[in-house]
């Protein structure tokens, strides 16, 4: 669990080895005052999976994706995948 949460999971990976990220039976949520914050950044990644995440007090719980890559989600808040590339 995590509270108070005020910026975004930095997932930055290698352009030759991208790399996967999975969130798995958590529970985050953002402090009051900046609910716009994105929930993950991530660059040179091949796959993000979010796999029963409650996400609270975000407005609209996004993933920045930076470059191309798979987003996953299972059993959690919606979110939005945001492409930036």
């Amino acid at each position: 669990r995590a509270t108070g949460v005020c910026e975004p999971i930095q997932i930055y990976g290698d352009a030759e080895e991208p790399l996967s990220f999975t969130l798995k039976n958590v529970e985050i949520t953002v402090r009051e005052g900046i609910e716009s914050v994105s929930v993950i950044d991530a660059t040179n990644f091949e796959k993000v999976t979010m796999e029963n995440v409650s996400l609270n007090g975000y407005e609209s719980p996004k993933i920045i994706c930076r470059t191309d890559g798979n987003v996953e989600v299972k059993n959690s808040t919606p979110v939005i995948a945001e492409s930036l590339n």
